[in-house]
């Protein structure tokens, strides 16, 4: 059960950074995406196609909110569609193709231009443990985690629960950021 949560710990995380878009350089944790999804294992991706989930974001002066959507299925796999709103910094809509059979990110277009695939040995996951946390969705019992980007030299907390929450399993996460600490929350979801 703790490698199928820690299988989830970063879809969510979308808002990584992309050099070319100041907007998109809010939080490097694309490659703690790669490196969390890359732990699937032999019994793929179950999403359905109209599963969501809705979050805030707080960077302190900068609110904004997001929503992940699973959008489309083909052979390779799940399209999941990010729409992030960031207020005054702008919007942004982030494309990820994610493998079926394992998990992988496949493919990243952020704002209608393909990305670069991020480096699955740049994140290790410290510490996780049970926990609990309590979220504008409620209160949900969870896997706590700590994940250094060693590049960085950072760390990220991140509480999750693929067995409740669609998609990502994410309930909540504080991450870095160019702006300060960035802590993003789940304030809402369906599970088909």
């Amino acid at each position: 059960m703790i490698k199928g949560m820690v299988t989830s710990l970063v879809i969510l995380l979308g808002i990584s950074a992309f050099a070319s878009n100041p907007i998109m350089n809010v939080v490097n944790v694309n490659e703690l995406q790669q490196a969390t999804m890359a732990q699937v294992g032999p019994f793929g991706l179950d999403w359905k196609i109209g599963e969501a989930i809705d979050y805030s974001l707080d960077m302190g002066f900068i609110q904004g909110k997001m929503r992940m959507e699973v959008k489309t299925e083909n052979n390779e796999g799940f399209w999941v569609h990010q729409d992030v709103d960031l207020g005054f910094m702008g919007q942004q809509k982030i494309e990820i193709l994610f493998s079926k059979v394992d998990g992988r990110v496949l493919k990243i277009i952020a704002n209608g231009q393909e990305q670069q695939l991020p480096d699955p040995n740049n994140m290790e996951i410290v510490e996780m443990k049970e926990s609990n946390v309590t979220v504008p969705a409620g209160t949900f019992d969870c896997i706590y985690a700590r994940i250094r980007d060693k590049q960085q030299n950072q760390e990220s907390e991140a509480w999750i629960n693929p067995s409740i929450v669609p998609i990502s399993g994410m309930i909540k996460t504080i991450a870095p950021s160019q702006f300060g600490k960035i802590t993003i929350v789940m304030t809402g979801f369906n599970d088909l």
